[in-house]
Formats: structure tokens, C-alpha cells, sequence
């Protein structure tokens, strides 16, 4: 009766294909968010997200952007650049100039929000067609 049963089970956990379901495929508009915002001179940080992962990092109002990740940071566009299409969760490395001190800070990407996510679909997907 043991034997049977044990080989009913078996049996039964054969049948599933034993392999854990597949996860879905990640979304290709979750797009990670570093929540700072610019001073209008430059590559000072004016503002920080008080909600994203980014203000717990240690950077402050004030410190000027160096370097993010290995890009030389020499105008916004080169940190944008950088931060575009990483998934939010990321770790990244940043350089920054407080009080004419080279600091380093590791910063972890928050989530961008719904529109952001809706302007990159909108550029992705001029036809309407929401499909990746």
C-alpha cells in the first residue's frame, strides 16, 4: 500500500514536469528612476526624491555630479544617458563634489512613474501598438 501510494506521488509530481513555472518576462518600461533634480547651472543637485531609494544614499542638496558609474559626468545628458534602461533596484556608483571634496555614494535606482513609463511607451511605440 506504502510502495503504490509513494509511486502515485511520484508520479503525480512527474506529470507537473517537476521545473518551477517560468517567470514572466521583466517589463520592458520598468525603467529605474534616480530622482534627483538639477540646478539650472550645471550638475548640481537642487532637489532630492524624498520617497526613492536615492535619499537614503548620502547625497545632498548641493553636491555637484563627477562621475556615475564609469561615465564621466560632464553634462546631464551623459548621466541620463547612463541611467536610461537600467531596471530600478540597480546599484550605481556616483562621484560627486561637496565643498571642493571628491565624495563616493552608491545609489540604488527607484521606480520611475506611470508617466515616464507612458512617454517611453508613447516614443517606442509611436503607432499605438503597446507590444515590446
Amino acid at each position: 500500500m506504502f510502495r503504490s501510494l509513494m509511486t502515485v506521488l511520484l508520479l503525480a509530481a512527474g506529470a507537473s514536469g517537476g521545473a518551477p513555472p517560468k517567470a514572466a518576462p521583466p517589463d520592458p518600461y520598468e525603467l529605474g528612476r534616480m530622482g534627483i533634480t538639477f540646478s539650472d547651472e550645471g550638475l548640481g543637485i537642487s532637489s532630492i526624491e524624498p520617497t526613492l531609494p536615492v535619499a537614503k544614499s548620502g547625497l545632498q542638496v548641493g553636491d555637484v555630479f563627477v562621475q556615475v558609474g564609469p561615465v564621466k559626468a560632464r553634462q546631464r545628458s551623459d548621466i541620463q544617458r547612463f541611467v536610461v534602461g537600467l531596471r530600478p533596484g540597480t546599484k550605481i556608483k556616483v562621484v560627486v563634489d561637496r565643498n571642493a571634496e571628491r565624495k563616493e555614494f552608491t545609489v540604488t535606482l527607484g521606480e520611475a512613474n506611470d508617466e515616464v513609463k507612458a512617454t517611453f511607451r508613447r516614443l517606442a511605440n509611436p503607432d499605438g501598438d503597446d507590444e515590446p
